[in-house]
């Protein structure tokens, strides 16, 4: 059985005993020298093998989607936990496209799905530049912004007229004071 993975794919796994498993692998080691180097089963090396297959699978799907411009076609399944995404999916909701029409509190509604998991979905849409409706930008996301304004040479009225749109438009921005 040939393990085809590359370091970047490896380096996309979240479970640090599966990149282990997977460059050993990747090194030639076999099943049963990695069963016994992990103090497992061999059956359960190649369940541990499968897995990790799976997740670099997933991977190298939201990768061709993103650099084909579809990222609102990746399925929920792909970026986030099985438990999730099967929450998701019970309430039809299968794409970031469909995720990302819903608000936060929307989403909380559905069962099986809670803010821990809201959190996740956020950084995971994050990374493709989507956020969900009425989403609260905060405090240390305005920051950065509002030094970029002035750095632009906006005043400070302005600065804070454009704080007050993102307020209206749903954004909770508090009022940043100066240190």
């Amino acid at each position: 059985m040939k393990n085809q993975f590359t370091a970047e794919e490896i380096g996309s796994l979240d479970n640090d005993r599966l990149k282990r498993l997977c460059l050993l692998l990747a090194e030639g080691r076999k099943v049963a020298e990695l069963a016994t180097q992990f103090n497992i089963t061999s059956k359960r090396t190649h369940s541990l093998i499968a897995e990790a297959r799976k997740k670099i699978e997933s991977w190298r799907r939201v990768r061709e989607a993103v650099a084909a411009g579809k990222v609102l076609e990746i399925t929920v399944a792909d970026i986030l936990p099985r438990l999730w995404a099967n929450a998701l999916d019970n309430a039809y909701l299968t794409t970031v496209g469909a995720v990302a029409q819903k608000s936060e509190a929307e989403l909380l509604k559905y069962r099986g799905f809670g803010k821990k998991a809201l959190r996740l979905l956020e950084e995971r849409l994050a990374e493709f530049n989507i956020r969900l409706p009425g989403t609260k930008l905060r405090e240390a996301e305005w920051f950065p912004l509002r030094e970029s304004l002035r750095k632009a040479g906006y005043t400070d009225g302005a600065v804070s007229f454009f704080r007050e749109m993102l307020n209206a438009l749903g954004h909770d921005i508090r009022i940043c004071r100066r240190g």
